[in-house]
């Protein structure tokens, strides 16, 4: 971003044209075309949001997924031990108490699995799509600041400072050790 700051404010932004079709990235290369295109900062920021809202949105649907099947899990566990509990009680009157132990065994495990599911699976991994979904959004965020500097045409020190911002301090140090 630093690098086309400086570009842009060198040579004008349009020179960032032929930079747009080498970004992976297809958010920051459609704000920068935007940029290039000549979009106003205001129609360029409320596009990019409404991609960063319906980007959420996706995200949100996906860790749902996980939530429900970390709600229900136990559920279901519970409804296996009460169909194993059910042979455990066919058993009762055959007088075998390893047909009884058997039986007993499947209906805790299902509890178990139930569990299992919930929290050893389920759950971290929602967190862990809220955690990343939270990082990208920042990210975004960032590139959203970054670009409408460069359409500004801030000095590319300030376009860094912007988007530093974004980053904690303990990690700004790290930043700076690195450019």
């Amino acid at each position: 971003m630093s690098a086309m700051s400086e570009k842009a404010r060198r040579d004008g932004i349009l020179s960032l044209e032929s930079d747009i079709s080498k970004i992976n990235d297809q958010f920051l290369a459609a704000g920068l075309k935007m940029a290039v295109d000549g979009n106003a900062p205001e129609n360029i920021e409320s596009t990019l949001r409404m991609e960063l809202l319906a980007m959420g949105e996706r995200h949100k649907a996906g860790k749902k997924f996980f939530d429900l099947i970390k709600l229900y899990g136990p559920g279901y566990g519970l409804v296996g031990t009460l169909v194993g509990q059910v042979g455990m009680f066919g058993q009762l009157g055959s007088g075998s108490i390893e047909a009884l132990g058997h039986s007993l065994a499947v209906a805790v495990v299902a509890t178990m699995y139930g569990a299992i599911i919930a929290n050893a699976i389920a759950g971290p991994i929602g967190d862990k799509l809220s955690l990343r979904s939270g990082e990208e959004m920042l990210n975004r965020e960032m590139m959203l600041q970054g670009i409408l500097s460069i359409q500004a045409g801030d000095n590319p020190r300030a376009t860094m400072d912007r988007m530093i911002a974004f980053i904690p301090y303990a990690s700004r140090s790290k930043l700076k050790l690195a450019a």
